[in-house]
């Protein structure tokens, strides 16, 4: 169970690592000029719909049985790494 633990502490801090950094993309955003606004506010619509679904799978895996735990942390990975690639795509172009 400590293992469990340590792993949902994990997720929860890469989750409040990649709001921080959707929000400074925001700030970005709301400085740019009206053109290039757009494609960052899209992109940040994109970030934000990733990590909805990765603390959808967070909330699944906290909920989860012991069994099904397991099963559901390579879906958790996949979305983390997703979001992580898209967040740091993002931080690159803009």
């Amino acid at each position: 169970m400590a293992l469990r633990d340590a792993y949902m502490d994990k997720l929860d801090a890469q989750l409040r690592e990649s709001q921080a950094e959707i929000q400074r993309l925001t700030a970005k955003a709301n400085s740019a000029r009206a053109e290039a606004r757009v494609a960052v506010e899209e992109k940040i619509a994109e970030l934000h719909s990733r990590q909805q679904a990765l603390t959808r799978r967070v909330e699944s895996l906290r909920n989860a049985g012991d069994d099904a735990w397991q099963d559901l942390v390579s879906g958790a990975e996949t979305a983390w790494s997703e979001l992580r690639s898209s967040v740091r795509s993002a931080a690159q172009r803009f």
